[in-house]
């Protein structure tokens, strides 16, 4: 799923620069707040000047670095020089060396590192910085840009790791491009036996487990002993491992991808669909951002990967929904009307969305009129928001992608907003303070409603947010792609001739970046340590699963880990992460990522293993979903400020 024909920057495969519209001088800059993607981490560019304009990339498998250079100096501590103690705080003389406090490592990634995850001895090895340019070598345990742990050595005991003051959690990005050096995640497929897995714990097959004898095995994860198919019987070499261990992806790499057998579906891979949403009322035409939609659209149609099988339907609004209606044969399409926009519904139980190469010529011809049809319209209060809900409605027969495009604020129909920040004014001073918080969260508790029930359908919303300099409720809107999966891009003071170039490298890239459908993530730990909690962009609708309508290459979900007994001082703990996703081809797979984390009784290793941009973004993403919430009491304002 790598990305053809892209640039390389940092070592990661980048989408191509996009030409400026006919006619438009390039903009001299982009700057970094024209887009707010969906996620991010920190260590990432920044935006680069025009010629070599990227969209954003996310967090890169939370690349996110532990030992860089400086804070891989040892004593961490300093010695007391009369006891020779290694106890943190207090008198004594007995503190913490500054010198010695592990610290970013500036790179210029002048030199590239080549990295294996397990030494030749087998042992543990502690991952690259994310902010340096490397080159991994799976040996056992995953690369780094698919899971990065916060501390790469983890202390045996939840209150050593409370003394420590550290948060201890996972970042995982599954879908991850790797460099184009590394070797690529092979796939498995062993037919209807699908892959092999624990009886008791359901853990996937890694190098880890412990084969008993040729037809017996040891989870690594829980410790139950299950047996294997006949056909996957094999005998043992003098070492303990199988004969064929090093021809099994299975055995000898962390991360490997199965071709899932029919059991792991309950209806036939869908297609990718992909449902666009115009805004063509007065203040968008006006501002350029129908036209700017329609020919971004138009141009990203030209490399949508599989045509045959992508699925493409088209939806306009103003004070009322619009949808085009065509079919193979059909010599001129139909527009449907949806005039009541307080309960917007599909105008066809089926069919809006239809295949994009045999239709090609009809939709087209829809996106060329639309700018004319529209350029004198005076319609009333825009109903972005219940057009979106109608283009729900139209993919919920096959699920898919909503992608909308706003020039204004929805102010009229279903989950019409206004402007709350106007509204606030005449507040009291004693509430001033709470009320920023406030607009952090959405407005109204129907568009999470919303945004759940189309992840319950498989269908995801990106929001492209057009504004010209005008208030728009970003904290509501924004709650459709967060949990459904989407991404948000915001473009403040909307100028076509600067921005175009920017909106259509990030529509083309969120079309063909490497992504996957209906997707299903659960994270599994050894014995003594569990999964707490997860953030991210999600929909997460039972305690273990993470529900994934759209997953792309650029997103991260980041697992907070607890621990619920002693772990064994020397050894190792294990944390496995199983993906089950429909590919944009139609095929179902199962990606599985495992990694090993030491395990220590001594609190210096453990702060000389932390990982500090890894940390970091854990407590931005843990603030920020804090602020989201719109927590306004004395101990959330409290937490926010303790975090950051």
């Amino acid at each position: 799923m790598g990305y053809p024909g892209g640039a390389v920057a940092n070592g990661m495969p980048m989408p191509p620069t996009m030409p400026p519209p006919p006619g438009v001088a390039p903009p001299p800059t982009m700057h970094p707040q024209r887009t707010a993607n969906g996620v991010g981490a920190p260590g990432g560019p920044s935006y680069p000047t025009y010629p070599g304009q990227v969209p954003p990339p996310g967090p890169q498998g939370g690349m996110v670095p532990p030992p860089g250079a400086p804070h891989q100096q040892p004593g961490m501590i300093q010695q007391n020089q009369q006891g020779g103690s290694n106890k943190i705080g207090g008198g004594g003389g007995q503190r913490i060396d500054p010198a010695q406090i592990p610290r970013p490592a500036h790179d210029d990634h002048a030199e590239v590192i080549r990295w294996d995850s397990r030494t030749a001895q087998g042992a543990a090895a502690h991952p690259p910085a994310a902010s340096t340019s490397f080159i991994a070598s799976d040996r056992g345990s995953c690369n780094p840009r698919y899971m990065r742990s916060t501390m790469s050595t983890i202390p045996h005991t939840g209150e050593l790791l409370t003394s420590s003051g550290m948060p201890f959690s996972i970042m995982v990005q599954p879908l991850a491009i790797p460099s184009p050096e590394e070797d690529p995640i092979q796939v498995v497929d062993n037919g209807d036996v699908g892959p092999l897995r624990c009886v008791r714990c359901k853990a996937y097959m890694n190098p880890f487990a412990r084969w008993l004898d040729h037809g017996r095995f040891q989870c690594n994860f829980c410790g139950a002993t299950s047996e294997c198919p006949r056909e996957y019987m094999c005998n043992l070499g003098a070492d303990g491992r199988r004969m064929d261990w090093a021809q099994r992806p299975e055995l000898c790499r962390g991360s490997v991808e199965y071709a899932a057998p029919a059991e792991y579906m309950v209806r036939p891979p869908m297609a990718p669909a992909l449902m666009f949403c115009i805004d063509v009322s007065l203040a968008a035409v006006q501002s350029g951002a129908t036209t700017s939609a329609v020919e971004a659209i138009a141009r990203t149609l030209d490399s949508v990967p599989e045509p045959k099988r992508t699925l493409v339907g088209i939806c306009t609004y103003d004070s009322v929904i619009h949808f085009y209606h065509m079919h193979d044969g059909m010599a001129t399409p139909r527009m449907l009307v949806v005039p009541d926009a307080d309960e917007p519904y599909s105008p066809l139980p089926a069919g809006m969305a239809v295949s994009l190469e045999d239709n090609r010529a009809n939709i087209d011809s829809v996106l060329k009129q639309i700018p004319e049809m529209f350029a004198n319209n005076r319609h009333g209060s825009p109903v972005g928001t219940a057009a979106v809900k109608a283009c729900i409605e139209a993919l919920k027969p096959h699920g898919g992608r909503v992608l909308a495009f706003m020039g204004t604020q929805p102010t009229g129909g279903f989950g019409k907003l206004t402007n709350r920040a106007a509204q606030a004014q005449n507040v009291g001073a004693k509430e001033a303070e709470k009320e920023p918080l406030k607009y952090l969260a959405p407005g109204d508790k129907m568009y999470t409603k919303m945004a759940a029930e189309a992840a319950e359908y498989q269908v995801s919303v990106d929001l492209f947010l057009l504004t010209n300099n005008q208030y728009v409720d970003v904290a509501s809107l924004g709650t459709l792609p967060r949990i459904t999966g989407g991404s948000l891009y915001r473009y403040p003071g909307f100028n076509t001739q600067l921005d175009f170039a920017q909106l259509h490298n990030d529509l083309r890239w969120n079309v063909l970046r490497p992504q996957g459908l209906e997707a299903v993530m659960r994270v599994r730990a050894s014995n003594g340590l569990g999964v707490a909690d997860y953030g991210g962009f999600y929909c997460k609708r039972t305690p273990t699963d993470v529900d994934l309508p759209a997953l792309d290459c650029d997103k991260a979900i980041m697992c907070s880990m607890r621990y619920e007994e002693r772990l064994n001082d020397g050894g190792e703990a294990y944390v496995q992460c199983a993906l089950l996703y429909t590919t944009i081809q139609g095929e179902r797979r199962i990606r599985v990522h495992t990694m090993a984390l030491p395990v220590t009784s001594v609190l210096g290793n453990v702060f000389r293993a932390s990982d500090l941009e890894a940390q970091t973004c854990d407590m931005i993403r843990k603030t920020a979903a804090r602020l989201l919430g719109g927590s306004t009491s004395k101990i959330g304002r409290a937490s926010c400020r303790e975090r950051v």
